[in-house]
């Protein structure tokens, strides 16, 4: 049994409590600590949330296997496939986000 809620999970649940409907995605530059796309899986079917666009949104998210430096190109790629996102970071990642989400390519 755990003792105290992971990091990723409960960054997860306080950004996205209110937000009902919203697709929100993890985005994590760690991938030896939680594997994000499965994370998404969990998140939308235990919020009831999941639809193939969810899924589809979902693996946009496979580039980040090549490191951080695909951060960018990954974001990119998930606005593209919906402006509504809700896209979540590790702290050390959200100027890094900010700065992404303020220079998109359209």
């Amino acid at each position: 049994m755990l003792e105290e809620v992971p990091l990723p999970v409960e960054m997860l649940m306080t950004a996205t409590m209110g937000r009902v409907g919203q697709p929100a995605v993890y985005v994590t530059t760690r991938p030896t600590d939680i594997d994000a796309i499965l994370a998404k899986q969990w998140y939308d079917g235990l919020t009831a949330t999941y639809t193939e666009r969810s899924w589809e949104l979902s693996l946009n998210m496979f580039e980040l296997s090549g490191g951080p430096d695909n951060l960018r190109l990954v974001v990119n790629k998930i606005m593209k496939a919906d402006p509504t996102a809700l896209i979540i970071v590790d702290p050390e990642n959200q100027a890094a986000l900010n700065h992404i989400l303020a220079t998109l390519e359209d």
